[in-house]
C-alpha cells in the first residue's frame, strides 16, 4: 500500500509525496482538491525527506489532505515546525497596564523587549522552532517524533 506524506516547513505552502507512480499523485490529488487547484511539482524541498518528487501546494488544502489521505491510505505523516518558547503581540509592548494574558507575564509591557524577536508585523518570540513528525492512523495519532 501507498503512503502519505506531508511536510510543511514555515510559511504558507506544503509538500505532499504519495510513494505511487507520479502520474497517480496528481490525479489523486485532483479528485481531493479538485482541477482548479494549483498545485506544482518540485523537487525535495529538504534532503532528509524520502522520495524525489513532491507536489507544492497552499497549506490551506491540508485538512482535505489529511481527511481523505487517512481514509485512502490509512496512515499519514506529517512534519511541520513547531515552536518552543514564548510568544508576545505588540500589543503588549504598548501596554500601560501589569495585567498581561500572553506568555510574556508582563515582561514585555512599556516596551522591554530583551530576548524576543519580531515575526511578522507584530508578534514577538523568544525560544526555539522543532521539528515535529506525527503519524496518525484512524483518528488516532500512533507517534509524535522531535
Amino acid at each position: 500500500m501507498s503512503e502519505l506524506t506531508i511536510f510543511i516547513p514555515a510559511g504558507k505552502t506544503m509538500y505532499v509525496n504519495v510513494s505511487s507512480p507520479e502520474d497517480q499523485h496528481r490525479f489523486w490529488l485532483c479528485q481531493v482538491l479538485g482541477y482548479r487547484v494549483k498545485t506544482r511539482l518540485v523537487a525535495k524541498p529538504v534532503s532528509y525527506l524520502p522520495g524525489e518528487q513532491w507536489w507544492s501546494l497552499s497549506e490551506g488544502n491540508l485538512d482535505a489532505v489529511l481527511t481523505q489521505g487517512l481514509r485512502d491510505f490509512g496512515t499519514v505523516k506529517v512534519t511541520r515546525r513547531r515552536y518552543e518558547g514564548k510568544r508576545c503581540d505588540a500589543s503588549c509592548v504598548k501596554a500601560r497596564l501589569n495585567a498581561c494574558v500572553c506568555s510574556c507575564g508582563g515582561a514585555n509591557h512599556r516596551g522591554t523587549t530583551e530576548g524576543y524577536r519580531l515575526v511578522g508585523s507584530s508578534t514577538l518570540v523568544s525560544g526555539e522552532w522543532t521539528w515535529v513528525t506525527v503519524t496518525y492512523q484512524g483518528k488516532r495519532v500512533l507517534e509524535a517524533v522531535h
